[in-house]
């Protein structure tokens, strides 16, 4: 994934150069080179930790149980008020920690770059229009500011199933709805459609 975004985002790069690229333009360019980068590598290591932790799961069940086609696993923080303050203060690094850092860190990248084509169209000429609802709601709302209207505050992670790896799934049964975090499927082909598009939209108005 974002193999041909990559490309496009350099093809983009050539045709301003024929043409005039700000210092400004070069290094906002830089940076959105860096966060496709970091974004491939991201969805690819959040695919392979979803797999290897989905196995892990499975190794958890009684012998003889029946082995699900898919297991969901759901996780989250033990309430302050139930659990044991000298254990959890000792607790150490998890793997669904790691999942929550990578797929926090997967939705700063998406939307830093969100911000940077939405934000300098003055200085990268053809660039317009672009969005990705998905990451943008995720990042705003469960990652940034899950306290306010549209947040969801349970703190869980949740992988497994055709959706792929999600954040704050979980809600308290009075809370109101919230953002629903369709998934890191969904919202990394939505990004990657809106941005080719964008890209491709770009290229053609600078060339011409």
């Amino acid at each position: 994934m974002f193999e041909q975004c990559r490309v496009s985002l350099e093809q983009y790069i050539s045709a301003l150069r024929q043409k005039t690229m700000t210092t400004r333009a070069d290094h906002l360019l830089q940076e959105v080179r860096a966060r496709l980068r970091h974004l491939q590598w991201l969805h690819a290591r959040l695919l392979q930790l979803e797999r290897e932790m989905q196995e892990e799961g499975l190794k958890t069940l009684p012998p003889r149980q029946r082995r699900p086609e898919v297991l969901k696993q759901v996780f989250h923080e033990e309430s302050g008020t139930k659990s044991d303050p000298r254990i959890q203060a000792q607790y150490p690094f998890q793997t669904s920690d790691e999942l929550r850092v990578l797929l926090e860190a997967f939705y700063y990248s998406a939307h830093r770059v969100r911000d940077i084509l939405r934000d300098h169209g003055s200085d990268l000429p053809g660039v317009t229009r672009f969005e990705a609802r998905g990451c943008r709601d995720v990042r705003n709302h469960l990652v940034e500011h899950p306290s306010r209207d549209k947040g969801v505050l349970v703190y869980s992670t949740a992988c497994g199933g055709p959706v792929g790896p999600q954040l704050r799934l979980l809600r308290w049964s009075l809370d109101p709805t919230g953002t629903q975090d369709q998934g890191l499927h969904h919202n990394a082909r939505e990004f990657e459609h809106a941005l080719e598009v964008c890209l491709s939209r770009a290229i053609s108005a600078v060339s011409a």
